[in-house]
């Protein structure tokens, strides 16, 4: 779409969106004011963020704590996220 890398872009935000602490403040806040915090309670606030097998580990062993009926979809889901996360960027 307009010939840019939508994907190399998304990714980017998402493996650097974690380490902007004054972005994430400012973010939660203005969507707790539109939104009047509908989002609730995040179960997965406290995952580690330092790395990206970190974060995957803590995901995983919250979902496998959790009681969820549905905790392998969950776990599928999570390893195929951090798998796309972690592919290198060709020089191609």
């Amino acid at each position: 779409m307009n010939g840019k890398d939508w994907n190399s872009i998304l990714q980017s935000f998402a493996k650097n969106v974690s380490t902007n602490q004054d972005w994430l403040k400012e973010y939660k806040e203005d969507v707790a004011k539109s939104t009047g915090n509908i989002a609730g309670e995040n179960r997965f606030e406290k995952a580690s963020t330092s790395s990206l097998s970190e974060f995957a580990q803590d995901i995983k062993n919250m979902i496998a704590h959790a009681g969820l009926v549905n905790s392998d979809f969950l776990t599928d889901n999570i390893e195929a996220f951090i798998r796309t996360l972690a592919i290198p960027k060709s020089n191609g």
